[in-house]
């Protein structure tokens, strides 16, 4: 079975388990204009992972963009310059 799968349904399984254990537990939620009462606690706090993870994903795909950008490419011959960044090699 790969591990991908056994991590996955763990997780699940936990979820559900915090789930179920704070299904009692309720709380008012106020945005200054609207209120929404009797909350679970539980979907306050998975809404605000989620909109943490939409706020981060630009930060995160913006980051990569620009690294790839910066890294230059490899020249494809055998001219026998190296680059000095690149250490020596001794044959034996």
């Amino acid at each position: 079975m790969p591990w991908k799968l056994i991590v996955f349904l763990v997780v699940v399984g936990l979820i559900l388990a915090f789930v179920g254990f704070n299904a009692a537990n309720v709380s008012d939620v106020s945005f200054g204009f609207y209120r929404f009462d009797d909350v679970p606690i539980f979907i306050s706090l998975f809404v605000a992972f989620f909109l943490g993870v939409l706020v981060t994903l630009p930060f995160t795909f913006r980051r990569r963009s620009t690294r790839a950008r910066k890294q230059p490419k490899k020249e494809v011959g055998g001219d026998g310059a190296r680059d000095e960044n690149e250490p020596e090699h001794s044959q034996v």
